[in-house]
C-alpha cells in the first residue's frame, strides 16, 4: 500500500525541500497533492561505556540519555516531486535529522506516501513492508469516509526494529561486559531508536559505538547474552523488555538486559517496537532475538466491521542446547476517526515472548518483549501486554517478563487532513500564434495544482462556470477561459481565469533574381510580408536563426523562407528558386595543339573553345614569356614554349575557370666531343686519328657528320669516327626533328721522324768486335729508342762491339713510330784471323744464341772443339757457320765456363790453332 523513501538531508522547521533516497514498498511514486508522513525513526543518544551506566547513565545497563527526535512525525502535502527532490506545499512544523553529527547517536527519518480514499473496504490482509534499516515498517492511509475492515487484518506485526542474532562460538570474553565488539563470545544487541547493530544487519552507520555485542541494552533494543549460554533481553516500546536468563555455570546475572521503554512524548512521538537481543551459544544451538512490531497510522471518518489491527512483536524461538533470544516489543497503532470504532475490531500491540531453553535447566532463556502503544480517538479495548519470559527446561532461570504497554484515547483530530483546504491551482496567461492551438489542460497553462484521484479539472468560458469549453485541448480563439479544480472528497473548489491571446499568422511573397554567372552567388530574393505586425524578421533555416532582411549575394538553389512578426508569429514557408546560367566552360582544341619543334623556337600553337555562359566570347592566354594575349577566335600561333593560363569572358562578364595548357619544346640539342675517346694521329702522315661525338637533348635519332679537306663529308649514327688523318674537322649533329648543332675539332700529328748516321767505325786487326755505329734522330715524339737489325731497342744511339757485316738501323719514337730504315756496313781488315766471342746466351731470342767465330769468310780447314771442365768433348764443328747452341746430348748445359780449341788455315795458307774459354749465360 505505502511507498517509502529514506530521507537524505537534515530538515529544519519551516523548510519545504526534502532530498529522498530510492523508493521501496509500493511502486506508486509521489505526485503533487499526495499526502505524506514524515517520521523520525532513530535519533536517541546512549551511554556507550562498558559499565552498568551503559545506555541511560543508570545502574541497570540499559536505556537512553536522550530520545532526540525519535518518533517525531507530521503529515504534509506534496507540492512537487522530481529527481528525488520533494517540495512540500506547506512548511514543516518540526525538524528532522538524517545524520546526527552527535557521538553515540544514529539518526534516520523516512517519508511515507499516505494514499487517500473516499471509502476503503478491505479485500485481503494489508501489511507494511518490513523495516530495512532506513525505511519501511509502517502502514498509513486516509479514508475520507468509511474504513470497512470486512473481516480482514491490517498488520505491522514483526515488521519493526530487527533483532540481534546469536554469536559465533568461542573467543575471549568477560561475563560482566555490557558492550563489546567481539562477535565470538557475546550475543548481538537488538535494533532500536539508538541505532542498528553492525553484525548480521551490517549497519551503514557502523553499528553501536564501542560495539554491537554484550548484555547492555541500547535504548529500546534488547541486550545480547554473555558467555556462556545466557539469554538475550527483550525489546521495548512503552513497556520495558525483560532481561535474559542466567548463564550456564551458575546464577550469574549476565543475560542480556531488557530494552528501556520510552514513556514520554505521546502522542507526538510514535516509535516501532525494539528488537530482542540474541542469546549466547557455544554448541551452535542458540537462538537470536525477534523483530519488534511496526507502526500503523489510520485516519478516517469511521472504522467499521470486524477485523484485526495488529502491531505485535514476535516471540523468540526455543534453544535446544544454548542461550535463547529475547522477544520483540510491540509496535504502535494510532487510529484517528471522527465517528465510531466498531467493537468487533481487535487491536493488539503485544510484546513477543522470550525464547525457551529446552535442553538443560541451567541454560539462559530469553526475556519477554515490552508491550506497545495503541492510541485511539475514543476508548477502545486493546491488548498491549508484555511478552512472557522464556523458561529453562520448564523452570525460571533469571528471566523477566516484558512490561505491558499503554492504551490511550485522545483527541487525534489534528491528524485528520483539513477538509476545508482550498485546492492549489496556479495558471498563467498565454499568447500564441495561429494556426496553432493550445491545450489549456496542460502544464503550459496550468503551472501548478494539486493532483491525485480526488482532484477533478473542468474548463469553462464564463466566470459562473455554466458554459463548458467543448475542446479545451485545442483552443484557437482569443478570450478569457476559466479553469476549475474540485476536490471530490471535500467538495472544495477553486476557479482561476486565464487570458488566451491568438495572433494572426503573417503572409509572405517572394520575388527572385537569379545569379548572373554560374556559381557567382549574386542572386537575391525580395520579400513582401503581410497580415502580421512589423517589424518582420526572416529565416532560411527553419527558424534556427533570424535576420532583419534576407541576405544578398545568394547562390543558385531552392530557398524556403519564413517570416516572423513582432509577436513572434511565423508565416507558412514561401519558396523561391534561383537558377544559374549554364556554366561557362573553356576547353582546348587538342588536335590544333602544336608544340615547339626545336628548343628556343617560337612556332607553337594552341586553340581554345568556350561553351555555356553568354555569347560574345573573348579569349585570353597568359604566360611569363608572352604576357596576356587576347583575341575573339581562340587560335593563338607563333608561341614560345611555356605554361599558358587560358580564360574566356562572356558578354555578362562571367569568366571561366582557367585552363592550364603547356606548350613543350625538346631539350636544348647539345653537341660535344667525348674527350676520352679523342685520338690524334700517332705517327706523321698516317690515319690513326679518332673522334667520338655525343649529343643530348633535342629529339632522339641523331645523325653525326664530320668534314675536312682530306676526308670530305663522313656521316654515321654512332658519332664514332676512326682512321682519320690529321686536320681541322667541321662536326655537326642533327636530331629527328632536323634541329642541329655544329662545331670544329682538330686532329693533330707529330713531325716526320728522321734517323741519320752520325758516325761509323770499322774493325781493324787486333781489335776484334770493335765495330761502332752512332745515330742521330729528329721529329716524331721524343724520347727515342734505337734499333739495329732485329736485336731489339735501346735508348742509347751508339752501337759498339759490332762484327763486320751489313746493318739496318731504325729509330722508334714514344708513339712507336718508326723512321725510314738506314742501311750501313762494318768492314773488317781482310788480313785478320777469325775472332771468337767470350760469352753467349743460348736463350732462343735470336741474339747471340750460338757460339761460333766472327769474320770467318777467308779461312779453310776449320775445326772447333768444346770441352767441359772435366775435359770431355761436348761439341765439335767443321763449319764456322755452325755454332754450339749450348746443348749437350739434348740438354741445355748449366751456366759456366767452357774451353774451346779451333784449328784452321788462314788466307795466307798458314795453319793456325786458337784456344780460349767461353762463358755460357742462361
Amino acid at each position: 500500500m505505502n511507498t517509502y523513501y529514506p530521507g537524505l538531508n537534515d530538515l529544519n522547521t519551516g523548510g519545504r525541500t526534502i532530498n529522498l533516497g530510492p523508493a521501496t514498498g509500493n511502486a506508486t511514486p509521489l505526485v503533487a497533492g499526495d499526502r505524506v508522513l514524515i517520521i523520525q525513526m532513530q535519533d536517541a543518544t546512549i551511554n556507550t561505556t562498558n559499565t552498568p551506566a551503559y545506555g541511560g547513565n543508570g545502574t541497570g545497563g540499559n536505556g537512553l540519555i536522550d530520545p532526540g527526535y525519535s518518533g517525531l512525525f507530521e503529515f504534509g502535502q506534496v507540492r512537487s516531486f522530481a529527481g528525488g527532490v520533494l517540495i512540500l506545499r506547506d512548511p514543516l512544523q518540526h525538524s528532522y535529522r538524517a545524520v546526527s553529527g552527535i557521538p553515540n547517536r544514529k539518526s534516520a527519518y523516512q517519508v511515507v506516501r499516505v494514499p487517500a480514499y473516499q471509502n476503503v473496504t478491505l479485500g485481503g490482509t494489508v501489511a507494511a513492508a518490513a523495516w530495512d534499516g532506513s525505511s519501511g515498517g509502517i502502514v498509513a492511509f486516509h479514508a475520507w469516509q468509511i474504513l470497512n475492515m470486512n473481516g480482514y487484518e491490517i498488520t505491522a506485526t514483526g515488521l519493526g526494529f530487527r533483532p540481534g542474532k546469536i554469536n559465533s562460538a568461542g573467543g575471549l570474553y568477560n561475563i560482566q561486559d555490557f558492550v563489546s565488539n567481539t562477535y565470538g563470545s557475546y550475543g548481538e544487541k537488538g535494533e532500536g531508536v539508538a541505532g542498528t547493530p553492525n553484525g548480521t544487519w551490517a549497519a551503514t552507520a557502523g553499528g553501536y559505538e564501542n560495539g554491537s555485542f554484550g548484555r547492555g541494552a541500547p535504548a529500546n533494543a534488547g541486550g545480547g547474552g554473555n558467555a556462556h549460554n545466557s539469554g538475550g533481553g527483550g525489546g521495548a516500546n512503552f513497556g520495558d523488555g525483560g532481561k535474559g536468563g542466567y548463564q550456564y555455570s551458575g546464577p550469574q546475572d549476565v543475560g542480556g538486559r531488557g530494552g528501556k521503554g520510552i514513556k514520554t512524548g505521546l502522542p507526538g512521538h510514535i516509535i516501532m517496537g525494539g528488537g530482542g537481543g540474541g542469546g549466547h551459544q557455544n554448541n551452535n544451538a542458540a537462538e537470536g532475538g525477534e523483530h519488534g512490531g511496526g507502526i500503523i497510522m489510520i485516519t478516517a471518518s469511521a472504522i467499521l466491521g470486524t477485523g484485526i489491527i495488529s502491531a505485535d512483536g514476535l516471540s523468540a524461538g526455543p534453544s535446544t542446547d544454548d542461550g535463547a533470544g529475547g522477544g520483540g516489543a510491540g509496535g504502535s497503532i494510532v487510529l484517528s476517526y471522527t465517528g465510531t470504532l466498531d467493537a468487533g475490531i481487535t487491536l493488539t500491540a503485544r510484546g513477543g515472548a522470550g525464547g525457551n531453553e529446552t535442553f538443560l535447566a541451567r541454560h539462559g532463556s530469553g526475556g519477554g518483549g515490552g508491550g506497545g502503544v495503541i492510541i485511539t480517538s475514543t476508548p477502545a479495548a486493546a491488548d498491549v501486554s508484555g511478552g512472557l519470559r522464556g523458561l529453562s527446561n520448564g523452570t525460571e532461570w533469571g528471566t523477566v517478563d516484558g512490561e505491558p504497554g499503554t492504551t490511550q484515547d485522545l483527541d487525534l483530530s489534528p491528524l485528520q487532513p483539513t477538509s476545508t483546504l482550498i485546492p492549489l491551482l496556479q495558471v498563467k496567461d498565454t499568447t500564441f500564434c495561429a494556426p496553432a492551438t493550445i491545450d489549456i489542460t496542460g502544464n503550459n497553462v496550468i503551472t501548478d495544482r494539486d493532483q491525485g484521484p480526488e482532484f477533478l479539472l473542468s474548463f469553462w468560458t464564463d466566470i459562473l462556470t455554466t458554459i463548458p469549453v467543448p475542446t479545451p485541448q485545442a483552443i484557437s480563439q482569443s478570450g478569457t477561459y476559466y479553469i476549475k479544480l474540485t476536490n471530490t472528497n471535500t467538495k472544495c473548489e477553486v476557479v482561476a481565469p486565464v487570458q488566451i491571446t491568438v495572433h494572426s499568422q503573417p503572409s509572405l511573397i517572394l520575388a527572385a533574381t537569379s545569379p548572373s554567372c554560374m556559381g557567382s552567388g549574386n542572386g537575391s530574393i525580395t520579400p513582401t510580408p503581410g497580415n502580421g505586425t512589423g517589424p518582420y524578421e526572416y529565416s532560411s533555416d527553419g527558424g534556427l536563426s533570424w535576420n532583419s532582411a534576407i541576405p544578398n549575394n545568394l547562390p543558385a538553389g531552392a530557398y524556403s523562407i519564413i517570416t516572423r512578426d513582432s509577436y513572434g508569429c511565423i508565416s507558412q514557408p514561401a519558396s523561391a528558386t534561383l537558377t544559374d546560367p549554364p556554366l561557362l566552360v573553356l576547353s582546348e582544341v587538342t588536335n590544333a595543339h602544336t608544340d615547339i619543334n626545336c628548343y628556343g623556337n617560337r612556332n607553337g600553337q594552341l586553340q581554345v573553345n568556350a561553351a555555356g555562359g553568354s555569347n560574345g566570347y573573348v579569349y585570353t592566354i597568359t604566360s611569363p614569356a608572352t604576357g596576356a594575349v587576347t583575341n575573339n577566335t581562340g587560335l593563338f600561333t607563333g608561341l614560345p614554349a611555356g605554361i599558358y593560363s587560358s580564360t574566356v569572358r562572356d558578354s555578362h562578364g562571367c569568366i571561366s575557370q582557367p585552363v592550364s595548357i603547356t606548350l613543350t619544346e625538346p631539350p636544348l640539342l647539345v653537341l660535344s666531343e667525348v674527350a676520352s675517346a679523342h685520338a690524334d694521329v700517332s705517327c706523321h702522315g698516317n690515319r690513326s686519328g679518332q673522334l667520338q661525338l655525343t649529343a643530348t637533348g633535342g629529339a632522339n635519332g641523331y645523325v653525326y657528320t664530320i668534314s675536312s679537306a682530306a676526308t670530305g663529308d663522313i656521316t654515321n649514327n654512332s658519332g664514332l669516327f676512326t682512321g682519320l688523318p690529321a686536320g681541322v674537322y667541321a662536326v655537326r649533329v642533327a636530331d629527328a626533328a632536323q634541329c642541329s648543332q655544329s662545331t670544329e675539332l682538330t686532329i693533330l700529328e707529330p713531325p716526320q721522324l728522321n734517323a741519320a748516321l752520325l758516325s761509323k767505325t770499322d774493325i781493324e786487326c787486333g781489335t776484334p768486335l770493335k765495330g761502332r755505329i752512332a745515330l742521330t734522330a729528329n721529329g716524331g715524339v721524343a724520347p727515342y729508342l734505337f734499333g739495329i737489325g732485329n736485336d731489339g731497342w735501346q735508348p742509347d744511339s751508339v752501337f759498339t762491339g759490332l762484327e763486320a757485316g751489313s746493318y739496318t738501323l731504325t729509330v722508334r719514337d714514344d708513339n712507336n713510330c718508326l723512321s725510314e730504315p738506314l742501311l750501313t756496313q762494318i768492314f773488317a781488315d781482310e788480313g785478320c784471323d777469325i775472332i771468337f766471342p767470350t760469352a753467349f746466351t743460348p736463350n732462343g731470342d735470336g741474339r747471340n744464341d750460338l757460339f761460333r767465330p766472327k769474320n770467318y769468310g777467308h779461312i779453310s780447314n776449320y775445326q772447333l772443339s768444346i770441352y767441359n771442365r772435366w775435359g770431355a768433348t761436348i761439341f765439335q764443328s767443321n763449319d764456322p757457320a755452325v755454332g754450339w747452341d749450348g746443348h749437350f746430348k739434348g740438354v741445355l748445359a748449366d751456366t759456366g765456363t767452357f774451353v774451346w780449341v779451333a784449328t784452321f788455315m788462314n788466307k795466307g795458307g798458314e795453319k793456325k790453332t786458337l784456344k780460349g774459354t767461353v762463358t755460357l749465360v742462361k
